[in-house]
Formats: C-alpha cells, sequence, structure tokens
C-alpha cells in the first residue's frame, strides 16, 4: 500500500487528500462545530507517509 501511494498510482495520494476533506466536511457539523473544516493532511503528506512506509517494509524484508 504505501508504494502504491508513494507513487501515486491512479491518483492515490490525492483521492486520500478528498477522502480526509469530505470526512472533516461532515464531521464539523455532527460535532457542533459550524466554522469551515481544517485542512488534514495534503497529497504530499500521503506520498511522504507511504514513501516512509514503503521503505520500512524494504527493511524489514
Amino acid at each position: 500500500m504505501g508504494s502504491w501511494v508513494a507513487l501515486n498510482i491512479r491518483g492515490a495520494a490525492a483521492s486520500l487528500e478528498r477522502q480526509a476533506a469530505a470526512h472533516a466536511e461532515l464531521a464539523m457539523p455532527a460535532r457542533g462545530e459550524l466554522g469551515s473544516p481544517r485542512r488534514v493532511a495534503s497529497a504530499g503528506f500521503y506520498r511522504f507517509m507511504g514513501a516512509l512506509i514503503a521503505l520500512c517494509g524494504i527493511v524489514l524484508t
């Protein structure tokens, strides 16, 4: 999974970014907050974490 996100195969990182934004947008009214949702993480962050997970998997192998 890490390499899938790190290499952004079929827009995996952008998809994770959109999913996190949609989740935050739905969770805000449920918590009673009326402001705009905070940005959780960017696609670059997901790519970095994916590369880190992939490298850790290679080291363990």
